[in-house]
Formats: C-alpha cells, sequence, structure tokens
C-alpha cells in the first residue's frame, strides 16, 4: 500500500474556486454538504475566494460560519489556475478534486463516493460526469468510462492499451486525486489565463501509477450560463490564451521525463483536440492568417504536428474541410469564416455564386498544380513580366 500521505484525518478536500460566484455559491456546496455520512468530519470543503467583486466572500462567510467542514482562502484575483495552484498547496485532505462554483454534484452520489473512497487508496479515483442545461431539466452524459468498476489497476497498463480511454481520460469534472501525488508533481497551472483545466488534466498525471473507476454520475456541468467559453465573442477574446496552454503543454512534455506512455497520452487526448479546437476557433473569428501562422509554429514540432493532423482528418468534421480550403479562394462577397461560407454556396439557390465559387476552386487547383511543377523562379519572372512586381 502506498504510504504518501500523512495519517490524514480528513480523507477529502474539494476545492471551490470562485469568482463573482454569490449567486450560485450556496447551491455548490450544500449540494456537497453530506448530511447522511456518519464521518462528515472527514470533509473538507476550500472555498478560494479569487478577489471577487461582488458579495461571493461574505456568502461564503455565512456558509462557513454554519458548516464546521467549510475553510476559506481570500486572495487577490489571479484566475481559475491560481486557485488551483493555491487549493493544492493549501488543502488538508488525502484526496483532492475540483468543483467549480457554478456547478455541483448529485449529493446522493456523491456521499456513495465517499463511503467507496474510503476503501481505496488509489492514486487516481475516476467518477462519470453528465451535463445539465439550464432550461431543459434532462441530463446528457458528458464523461463515462467504459472500465472494470471498483478494481485498482494500474495507470501505466491502462494507457499502454491501443484505446486506453474511449473519448476522455482524465479531466478535470471527473478526477479525484491522491493530494500528496499533486503536491510531489510540484507543477503550477497558468495564472490569468482560461483553459487551463487542460493544464491540470496533463501535470496531474506525472506521479500516478494507480487508479481505480467507481461507476458513479457525480459532477453536474452547467451549460448555458453567460460568459462560457465556446462562443464567437469569448474565442475573440481568448483564442491566444488557449494557443499559449496548448503550447505550454507541449513545452511540457518536451521538457518533462514523462514515461512514453504518458507522453503519448498527454498528446493524443490532449494536445491533439486542442489543435482541433484552435483550428475552429480561428476559422470562426475570421483569423485565417493567424491560423496558417500556427500552424507553422506547430510544425516545429514534427511529432506532435503529425498526431494532430492525423486526428483532424481522422475526425472527419469541420476542422478538416477547414484545412482543405484554407488556402483556397472563397467567394468575394464573403468574408466570413470557411464553413460558414461552404454552408452559404452548398444552400444557395443562385447559379451564378455557386459557379464563381467553382471557378475560383478550380483556378486555386491549378495554380497549385503548376507551383509544383515549375520552379520557383520561372513562375516569379512571369509575374514581374506580366504584373509589374
Amino acid at each position: 500500500m502506498n504510504q504518501c500521505y500523512r495519517d490524514n484525518i480528513i480523507l477529502l478536500t474539494v476545492l471551490i474556486p470562485a469568482y463573482n460566484a454569490a449567486d450560485c455559491l450556496e447551491k455548490c456546496i450544500f449540494s456537497l454538504l453530506p448530511y447522511e455520512y456518519p464521518d462528515s468530519d472527514r470533509l473538507e470543503i476550500l472555498i478560494v475566494n479569487d478577489g471577487s467583486k461582488d458579495n461571493t466572500l461574505n456568502v461564503a462567510t455565512e456558509l462557513a460560519e454554519r458548516h464546521e467542514q467549510i475553510r476559506i482562502i481570500d486572495k487577490e484575483n489571479g484566475g481559475h489556475g491560481s486557485t488551483i495552484n493555491a487549493g493544492i498547496k493549501q488543502a488538508k485532505g488525502k484526496y483532492f478534486r475540483i468543483i467549480d462554483s457554478d456547478d455541483w454534484v448529485d449529493s446522493a452520489n456523491f456521499i456513495k463516493f465517499l463511503k467507496l473512497l474510503n476503501t481505496t487508496d488509489s492514486d487516481l479515483v475516476l467518477t462519470d460526469a453528465a451535463y445539465e442545461f439550464i432550461d431543459v431539466k434532462a441530463l446528457r452524459p458528458y464523461v463515462s468510462y467504459d472500465m472494470e468498476k471498483n478494481v485498482t489497476m494500474s495507470f501505466s497498463d491502462i494507457l499502454k492499451k491501443e484505446e486506453p480511454f474511449s473519448k476522455f481520460g482524465p479531466v478535470l469534472a471527473s478526477s479525484t486525486y491522491k493530494l500528496c501525488k499533486l503536491q510531489e508533481a510540484a507543477f503550477k497551472i497558468t495564472e490569468h489565463s482560461a483553459y487551463v483545466d487542460m493544464e491540470f488534466n496533463a501535470f496531474a498525471i506525472k506521479n500516478i501509477d494507480t487508479i481505480i473507476y467507481f461507476d458513479l454520475d457525480i459532477y453536474r456541468y452547467m451549460i448555458g450560463r453567460e460568459g462560457q467559453s465556446v462562443s464567437v465573442q469569448v474565442w475573440m477574446k481568448k483564442y491566444k490564451e488557449h494557443e499559449s496552454i496548448l503550447f505550454n503543454l507541449i513545452k511540457y512534455i518536451e521538457n518533462e521525463a514523462l514515461p512514453d506512455e504518458k507522453n503519448a497520452y498527454i498528446i493524443n487526448k490532449l494536445i491533439a483536440p486542442m489543435v482541433d479546437s484552435q483550428v475552429f476557433m480561428y476559422d470562426q473569428i475570421c483569423k485565417l492568417d493567424e491560423l496558417k501562422e500556427f500552424l507553422k509554429k506547430l510544425a516545429v514540432h514534427e511529432n506532435i504536428y503529425a498526431t494532430s493532423m492525423s486526428y483532424i482528418f481522422g475526425k472527419n468534421g469541420d476542422c478538416k474541410t477547414i484545412l482543405n480550403q484554407l488556402d483556397s479562394y472563397l467567394p468575394k462577397n464573403n468574408n466570413g469564416p470557411i464553413i460558414k461560407t461552404l454552408v452559404s454556396v452548398q444552400n444557395s439557390k443562385d447559379s451564378e455564386t455557386k459557379d464563381e465559387y467553382h471557378k475560383l476552386q478550380l483556378f486555386h487547383y491549378i495554380k497549385k498544380a503548376i507551383k509544383c511543377i515549375l520552379p520557383y523562379g520561372v513562375i516569379r519572372l512571369y509575374q514581374k513580366k506580366k504584373y509589374g512586381f
């Protein structure tokens, strides 16, 4: 049995990053308070107030006065990553997990989880999660695993399988880590940035040796709230942060002496999907020149580039279309995203619009073929003679 932790009285620390969360914090906290759990003193709820400008700190203080499981860290604003850094440093539990303040847990399943958690010593514990929509009562699966239940397994052996996880590996909403393993990894999540959950998903597995899966649907991830990071308006502000986090992950695996299977997992399950998302972001915010520069920068990392392209083209989705059309001419009267343009052309009843588009496409491919055949110098002489530049 791995005895890296102290003889913890507290079984689990739940970190609640809270920024301007006064309206939703109580719901999150009340879902966690285990009134039916006999050892409720073995739970620590650690609220990190990240420099909120609303009444978050007062709400947290009132909750802490009524419930001894709650402890508060009040700090200057540093972003989601800074709350994770502070939480890992100050947590007291044997295990550690994160619940965002505008999300919550299924209380009945959370009590079952605490009881099962008391029976294991695995480094990483996986559970399921579901989407819950503001205007829809029905849940939709978010993260689920097709794994053997309640059995401690070698994390390395899991990762060495051809398909270690169907869609998601360990992600923030599904993962509970042994605290000492996170502290020993000595990582620091980027502060003042969005998308840092991807760093946590990658950095947290560094020292993980064993894993167990409990078939419990615990996390409730709210969809539809204002300001979520999945809209064009948000992407316009934060697309560079997404790119920066992506390259942080690349730097991490290139600098850390991780086992091959962990490197492969981070590339295949974290970095490649992020590349796919980045390509889509650039198209949706109409920054195709920056997309080309991004691809050039990524291509320096040959293995990661190849894996990411394989992922995108194997997925056969929008990003495959975007990359195939990236160097093509688009209709002159449309400066919108490639995907939107193609849909508009396909749905257009104007045959002239379709003919113009197809002529421009044909011209592009002829031009590309000529470049492949003729030396570049010959083409430049022809251009200079005809066009004067």
